[in-house]
């Protein structure tokens, strides 16, 4: 496989793991800000949304949210989907579970752990 064709396969794959789970983190901090959704009314849904929507980052997450499809499509046109699809949403698993633990605070469990061992032998093997 020559570099181009790597570059337009594994790194655009890899570029849309990193936009999808930076925006997908971008959501969940914005989210922490407001707290949970509550579903009890429409104007609460409503209200909820108004708000989240006042935070620059929160817009840019969405933008970023809508570019990653386009990155993993251009990945998918040059490799087998039984390979790119399962090598995108695990390296978006592992990459959002970094992220939480780092900026979020959230615990690394030994069972997290171990998933995430297990998704990277996974796609090792799927690449190969």
């Amino acid at each position: 496989m020559n570099f181009t064709r790597f570059l337009m396969s594994w790194g655009m794959l890899v570029l849309s793991v990193v936009i999808n789970a930076f925006s997908v983190f971008l959501i969940k901090r914005r989210l922490n800000e407001l707290g949970e959704i509550r579903l009890d009314s429409i104007q609460f849904i409503f209200n909820y949304g108004t708000e989240f929507l006042k935070s620059s980052s929160a817009i840019l997450a969405m933008i970023l949210f809508v570019a990653a499809p386009f990155c993993l499509a251009v990945a998918v046109s040059r490799m087998e989907l039984t390979v790119a699809y399962p090598a995108q949403v695990g390296l978006n698993f592992v990459l959002v579970i970094v992220l939480s633990l780092i900026y979020l605070g959230e615990e690394l469990t030994f069972n997290k752990g171990i998933g995430i061992g297990f998704v990277l032998v996974s796609i090792y093997f799927l690449a190969k």
